[in-house]
Protein backbone atom coordinates (compact mmCIF):
# COMPACT_ATOMS: atom_id res chain seq x y z
CA UNK A 1 0.00 0.00 0.00
CA UNK A 2 1.28 3.37 -0.79
CA UNK A 3 -0.17 6.50 0.41
CA UNK A 4 1.38 9.89 -0.63
CA UNK A 5 1.92 13.39 1.18
CA UNK A 6 -0.24 15.61 -0.49
CA UNK A 7 0.43 19.51 0.02
CA UNK A 8 -1.81 22.09 0.57
CA UNK A 9 -0.78 23.64 -3.19
CA UNK A 10 -1.29 19.72 -4.51
CA UNK A 11 -4.82 20.17 -2.74
CA UNK A 12 -5.91 22.52 -4.90
CA UNK A 13 -5.47 20.40 -8.48
CA UNK A 14 -8.45 18.89 -10.55
CA UNK A 15 -7.60 15.06 -9.10
CA UNK A 16 -5.04 13.77 -6.97
CA UNK A 17 -4.19 10.26 -5.81
CA UNK A 18 -4.39 10.23 -2.00
CA UNK A 19 -3.67 5.95 -1.53
CA UNK A 20 -3.27 3.62 -3.92
CA UNK A 21 -2.72 -0.88 -2.90
CA UNK A 22 -2.83 -4.49 -3.97
CA UNK A 23 -5.16 -6.38 -1.74
CA UNK A 24 -4.28 -10.78 -1.65
CA UNK A 25 -6.87 -11.66 -0.63
CA UNK A 26 -9.61 -8.68 -0.67
CA UNK A 27 -10.66 -8.03 2.74
CA UNK A 28 -14.52 -7.80 3.46
CA UNK A 29 -15.61 -3.95 3.48
CA UNK A 30 -18.98 -2.76 4.61
CA UNK A 31 -19.19 1.19 4.79
CA UNK A 32 -23.07 2.31 4.78
CA UNK A 33 -22.60 5.89 4.87
CA UNK A 34 -20.09 5.93 2.19
CA UNK A 35 -16.04 6.71 1.86
CA UNK A 36 -14.82 10.19 1.54
CA UNK A 37 -13.17 9.65 -1.79
CA UNK A 38 -13.54 8.36 -5.36
CA UNK A 39 -12.59 4.51 -5.67
CA UNK A 40 -11.46 2.69 -8.46
CA UNK A 41 -10.89 -1.26 -7.57
CA UNK A 42 -10.13 -3.11 -10.32
CA UNK A 43 -10.36 -7.68 -9.96
CA UNK A 44 -6.93 -9.31 -11.18
CA UNK A 45 -8.37 -12.52 -9.79
CA UNK A 46 -11.19 -14.22 -8.39
CA UNK A 47 -14.44 -13.09 -7.95
CA UNK A 48 -16.59 -10.79 -5.41
CA UNK A 49 -19.91 -9.36 -5.03
CA UNK A 50 -20.22 -5.89 -4.41
CA UNK A 51 -23.63 -3.75 -3.46
CA UNK A 52 -23.63 -0.36 -4.64
CA UNK A 53 -26.75 2.66 -3.63
CA UNK A 54 -28.65 -1.15 -2.95
CA UNK A 55 -27.89 -2.75 -5.97
CA UNK A 56 -25.92 -5.99 -6.80
CA UNK A 57 -22.84 -6.84 -9.00
CA UNK A 58 -20.56 -9.81 -9.58
CA UNK A 59 -17.00 -8.98 -10.30
CA UNK A 60 -15.05 -11.47 -11.76
CA UNK A 61 -11.41 -11.26 -12.99
CA UNK A 62 -10.27 -8.73 -15.57
CA UNK A 63 -13.68 -6.19 -14.19
CA UNK A 64 -12.95 -3.41 -12.47
CA UNK A 65 -15.58 -0.97 -10.40
CA UNK A 66 -15.64 2.82 -9.27
CA UNK A 67 -17.73 4.15 -6.47
CA UNK A 68 -17.81 8.23 -6.40
CA UNK A 69 -17.60 9.82 -2.69
CA UNK A 70 -20.24 8.74 0.14
CA UNK A 71 -22.40 6.22 -2.01
CA UNK A 72 -23.13 3.38 0.60
CA UNK A 73 -21.49 0.10 -0.49
CA UNK A 74 -19.58 -2.84 0.55
CA UNK A 75 -17.96 -6.05 -1.22
CA UNK A 76 -16.72 -9.11 -0.56
CA UNK A 77 -15.13 -12.43 -1.82
CA UNK A 78 -17.72 -14.91 -3.21
CA UNK A 79 -14.63 -17.39 -3.26
CA UNK A 80 -11.35 -18.11 -1.36
CA UNK A 81 -8.68 -15.76 -3.87
CA UNK A 82 -10.40 -12.51 -4.96
CA UNK A 83 -6.88 -10.71 -5.74
CA UNK A 84 -7.89 -6.52 -6.13
CA UNK A 85 -5.46 -3.37 -7.35
CA UNK A 86 -7.17 0.26 -5.98
CA UNK A 87 -6.60 2.98 -5.86
CA UNK A 88 -8.39 6.52 -3.87
CA UNK A 89 -8.40 9.39 -5.38
CA UNK A 90 -9.98 13.21 -4.91
CA UNK A 91 -9.61 16.73 -6.70
CA UNK A 92 -11.78 19.85 -6.81
CA UNK A 93 -12.58 19.04 -10.50
CA UNK A 94 -13.67 14.92 -10.15
CA UNK A 95 -17.64 15.90 -9.45
CA UNK A 96 -17.68 18.25 -12.41
CA UNK A 97 -15.72 15.59 -14.72
CA UNK A 98 -17.92 12.93 -13.88
CA UNK A 99 -20.72 14.70 -14.39
CA UNK A 100 -19.57 15.94 -17.96
CA UNK A 101 -18.28 12.47 -19.28
CA UNK A 102 -21.87 11.11 -18.23
CA UNK A 103 -20.40 9.07 -15.36
CA UNK A 104 -22.77 7.96 -13.11
CA UNK A 105 -21.76 7.87 -9.44
CA UNK A 106 -20.49 4.48 -9.75
CA UNK A 107 -19.82 1.74 -12.78
CA UNK A 108 -18.45 -1.73 -13.47
CA UNK A 109 -16.74 -2.10 -16.46
CA UNK A 110 -13.54 -3.89 -18.16
CA UNK A 111 -10.93 -2.42 -19.26
CA UNK A 112 -7.91 -3.77 -21.82
CA UNK A 113 -4.96 -3.32 -19.58
CA UNK A 114 -5.47 -1.52 -16.47
CA UNK A 115 -2.45 -2.94 -14.41
CA UNK A 116 0.39 -1.33 -17.02
CA UNK A 117 -1.43 1.57 -15.73
CA UNK A 118 -1.57 1.27 -12.44
CA UNK A 119 2.16 0.08 -11.76
CA UNK A 120 2.91 3.12 -14.12
CA UNK A 121 1.18 5.26 -11.67
CA UNK A 122 2.39 3.41 -8.36
CA UNK A 123 6.25 3.38 -9.36
CA UNK A 124 5.52 6.87 -10.54
CA UNK A 125 4.63 7.91 -6.59
CA UNK A 126 6.99 6.07 -5.02
CA UNK A 127 9.84 7.84 -7.07
CA UNK A 128 11.91 11.03 -6.26
CA UNK A 129 10.20 12.82 -9.32
CA UNK A 130 10.02 16.88 -8.63
CA UNK A 131 6.50 16.66 -10.05
CA UNK A 132 5.17 13.46 -9.53
CA UNK A 133 1.78 14.32 -8.05
CA UNK A 134 1.09 16.27 -11.57
CA UNK A 135 2.07 13.39 -13.50
CA UNK A 136 0.19 10.74 -11.73
CA UNK A 137 -3.15 13.03 -11.80
CA UNK A 138 -2.58 12.86 -15.90
CA UNK A 139 -2.42 9.43 -15.34
CA UNK A 140 -5.23 9.54 -13.25
CA UNK A 141 -7.20 11.23 -15.81
CA UNK A 142 -6.32 8.34 -18.54
CA UNK A 143 -7.68 6.04 -16.17
CA UNK A 144 -11.13 7.96 -15.80
CA UNK A 145 -11.53 8.44 -19.67
CA UNK A 146 -11.18 4.41 -20.31
CA UNK A 147 -13.79 3.90 -17.70
CA UNK A 148 -16.17 6.49 -19.63
CA UNK A 149 -14.61 4.43 -23.37
CA UNK A 150 -15.69 1.38 -21.70
CA UNK A 151 -18.95 2.11 -20.01
CA UNK A 152 -20.16 3.48 -23.59
CA UNK A 153 -19.68 0.81 -25.30
CA UNK A 154 -21.03 -1.52 -22.72
CA UNK A 155 -24.29 0.75 -22.80
CA UNK A 156 -24.77 0.46 -26.35
CA UNK A 157 -25.12 -3.38 -26.60
CA UNK A 158 -28.24 -3.76 -23.64
CA UNK A 159 -31.17 -2.56 -22.48
CA UNK A 160 -31.25 0.67 -20.26
CA UNK A 161 -31.72 -0.09 -16.94
CA UNK A 162 -33.80 2.18 -14.37
CA UNK A 163 -30.61 3.45 -12.65
CA UNK A 164 -29.32 4.02 -16.46
CA UNK A 165 -32.74 5.66 -17.24
CA UNK A 166 -32.18 7.84 -13.65
CA UNK A 167 -28.94 9.34 -14.04
CA UNK A 168 -30.07 13.28 -15.65
CA UNK A 169 -32.15 13.03 -12.24
CA UNK A 170 -29.38 11.88 -9.86
CA UNK A 171 -26.80 13.80 -11.32
CA UNK A 172 -29.51 17.05 -11.49
CA UNK A 173 -30.42 16.41 -7.80
CA UNK A 174 -26.64 16.34 -7.04
CA UNK A 175 -25.79 20.03 -8.82
CA UNK A 176 -28.95 21.81 -7.48
CA UNK A 177 -29.20 20.62 -4.02
CA UNK A 178 -29.72 24.43 -2.52
CA UNK A 179 -32.94 24.76 -4.80
CA UNK A 180 -36.57 23.50 -4.12
CA UNK A 181 -36.86 19.92 -5.98
CA UNK A 182 -40.46 19.09 -6.53
CA UNK A 183 -41.15 15.73 -7.78
CA UNK A 184 -43.17 17.40 -10.97
CA UNK A 185 -39.84 19.33 -12.04
CA UNK A 186 -37.72 15.55 -11.46
CA UNK A 187 -40.06 14.15 -13.24
CA UNK A 188 -39.73 16.28 -16.84
CA UNK A 189 -35.66 15.92 -16.61
CA UNK A 190 -36.55 12.68 -18.17
CA UNK A 191 -39.93 13.62 -19.59
CA UNK A 192 -41.74 10.86 -17.44
CA UNK A 193 -44.88 11.03 -15.00
CA UNK A 194 -44.29 11.48 -11.32
CA UNK A 195 -45.84 8.34 -11.00
CA UNK A 196 -43.32 6.41 -13.23
CA UNK A 197 -40.01 8.65 -11.61
CA UNK A 198 -41.25 7.09 -8.15
CA UNK A 199 -41.55 3.42 -9.83
CA UNK A 200 -37.88 4.00 -11.46
CA UNK A 201 -36.41 5.45 -8.18
CA UNK A 202 -37.90 2.14 -6.30
CA UNK A 203 -36.64 -0.36 -9.02
CA UNK A 204 -33.16 1.17 -8.53
CA UNK A 205 -32.73 2.23 -5.18
CA UNK A 206 -36.08 0.76 -3.38
CA UNK A 207 -36.18 4.19 -1.84
CA UNK A 208 -38.65 7.44 -2.78
CA UNK A 209 -37.00 10.53 -5.12
CA UNK A 210 -37.65 12.50 -2.04
CA UNK A 211 -36.00 10.11 0.16
CA UNK A 212 -33.38 9.59 -1.72
CA UNK A 213 -32.47 13.34 -2.10
CA UNK A 214 -32.86 14.27 1.46
CA UNK A 215 -29.69 11.67 1.89
CA UNK A 216 -27.90 13.45 -0.90
CA UNK A 217 -28.23 16.41 1.17
CA UNK A 218 -27.64 15.16 4.36
CA UNK A 219 -24.26 13.58 2.73
CA UNK A 220 -23.53 17.01 1.40
CA UNK A 221 -23.80 18.80 4.48
CA UNK A 222 -21.88 15.97 6.44
CA UNK A 223 -18.77 17.58 4.12
CA UNK A 224 -19.47 20.80 4.45
CA UNK A 225 -19.96 20.67 8.18
CA UNK A 226 -16.52 19.26 7.98
CA UNK A 227 -14.51 20.84 5.04
CA UNK A 228 -16.04 24.65 5.78
CA UNK A 229 -15.85 25.03 9.42
CA UNK A 230 -16.80 28.23 9.97
CA UNK A 231 -19.63 27.90 8.31
CA UNK A 232 -22.64 28.84 10.57
CA UNK A 233 -25.43 25.72 11.01
CA UNK A 234 -27.80 28.08 9.05
CA UNK A 235 -25.22 28.92 6.21
CA UNK A 236 -24.82 25.06 5.65
CA UNK A 237 -28.90 24.50 5.80
CA UNK A 238 -29.20 26.85 3.06
CA UNK A 239 -26.63 25.23 1.23
CA UNK A 240 -28.26 21.78 0.87
CA UNK A 241 -31.87 23.15 0.23
CA UNK A 242 -33.27 23.57 3.67
CA UNK A 243 -34.55 27.04 4.14
CA UNK A 244 -36.19 26.20 7.82
CA UNK A 245 -32.73 25.61 10.10
CA UNK A 246 -34.32 23.76 12.73
CA UNK A 247 -36.35 21.43 10.05
CA UNK A 248 -32.48 20.86 8.58
CA UNK A 249 -31.76 20.26 12.07
CA UNK A 250 -34.39 17.58 12.78
CA UNK A 251 -33.64 15.80 9.22
CA UNK A 252 -30.09 15.73 10.51
CA UNK A 253 -30.36 14.16 13.55
CA UNK A 254 -33.22 11.79 12.28
CA UNK A 255 -30.67 10.40 9.26
CA UNK A 256 -26.94 10.37 11.51
CA UNK A 257 -28.51 10.09 14.71
CA UNK A 258 -26.96 13.57 16.56
CA UNK A 259 -27.31 17.02 15.60
CA UNK A 260 -24.70 19.01 13.20
CA UNK A 261 -23.02 20.68 15.80
CA UNK A 262 -22.58 17.34 17.93
CA UNK A 263 -21.38 15.92 14.23
CA UNK A 264 -18.95 18.93 14.09
CA UNK A 265 -17.63 17.78 18.08
CA UNK A 266 -16.92 13.98 17.50
CA UNK A 267 -14.80 15.26 14.30
CA UNK A 268 -12.88 17.49 16.67
CA UNK A 269 -14.28 20.78 15.11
Amino acid sequence: MYFPIITEEEELLPMYITGMGHQQPQENIDRPKGFSDYQWIYCANGEGEITIDYQKFIVTSGQSFYIAPHIPHQYKATGKHWETYWIMYKGTSLDLIYHQLNLGPFGVFQLGTPLKLYKLIYHLLESDQAHKTIDSSALLYSLIIEQKNSLQSTLTSKTVSPLDKLQPVIQYMRYHLDEDLSLDLLAKIIDVTTYYLCKLFKSAFSLTPITYLTRLRIQRSKELLLTQPTYPIHHISGLVGYRDTSYFCHMFKKNEGVSPTEFRKTHGL
